[in-house]
């Protein structure tokens, strides 16, 4: 009910999609536009089976030395097939629905004269959670006095007309965000490894310790070090075999 209410928080003008297609341009990283239908992960290597966006009915696989997954993986969530080693994965646990009502309108009197407060509802047969009043990336409290009464309202199932007017005298607006926000933590088995096999990686594990932009970033990070020992370790074997053959040709 408190998530994505409190204050303090941020988000980025345009969407926050915008800082990792930033990361991208400044990686110089090659982005193909395609969805990942499977991953066959065998002793290190993984093939991986994926179709350009706009090439649906054409399937490519390639062999691919590190792959990284950052999406989750439990059956709500994704379509994608994962097997290692010949055995299929399976990923335990479930999302959260959360339903978002984004309110152009007027608060009912009944919850306050102040419409910059918080409400919060705990009763567990109330079927909203929380309402707060939203304001643009770019305000400044200095200078914007007329801004506009938008509300988010946190439900935990579809509303009516009739629902949503005891909260609201007035509605000019209403938009609907309906999405699996973050991860059910009733059901919740345990904290897994990064690493799902050599070289094979898991951003996502992550959000069942907490979900939020922020804990993916903490993951990205830590899983680009591992990637980087990788790279290094694999170097390391490379030279080692090339001094031991010349030694072996040595003693010949």
């Amino acid at each position: 009910s408190l998530a994505g209410i409190q204050g303090g928080l941020w988000n980025v003008e345009g969407g926050n999609y915008q800082i990792p297609k930033c990361l991208l341009a400044m990686s110089g990283a090659t982005y193909l536009p395609a969805s990942v239908n499977s991953i066959e992960y065998t002793n290190g290597k993984s093939n991986v089976t994926y179709h350009l966006l706009d090439n649906p009915n054409d399937p490519i696989s390639n062999e691919f030395d590190i792959v990284i997954i950052a999406t989750p993986l439990t059956i709500d969530k994704t379509i994608l097939k994962l097997r290692i080693n010949g055995e299929d994965q399976s990923f335990p646990g479930s999302f959260q629905r959360t339903l978002a009502y984004i309110v152009h309108g007027e608060l009912n009197s009944d919850f306050g004269d102040d419409p910059n407060d918080n409400l919060f509802f705990i009763d567990k047969d109330d079927v909203v959670a929380s309402v707060s009043m939203l304001t643009p990336v770019n305000y400044d409290p200095a200078t914007d006095h007329e801004l506009p009464h938008v509300f988010k309202l946190f439900a935990r199932q579809e509303l009516s007309k009739e629902e949503l007017g005891k909260y609201f005298s007035k509605i000019e607006e209403l938009q609907l965000i309906d999405w699996l926000a973050y991860p059910n933590y009733s059901t919740f088995a345990e904290l897994a490894s990064f690493k799902l096999g050599e070289n094979l990686f898991y951003v996502n594990n992550i959000e069942w310790a907490a979900s939020a932009m922020e804990m993916s970033s903490l993951a990205a990070r830590n899983i680009a070090n591992l990637v980087g020992q990788s790279i290094l370790d694999n170097k390391e074997k490379v030279s080692n075999k090339r001094l031991s053959s010349q030694d072996n040709n040595t003693e010949l």
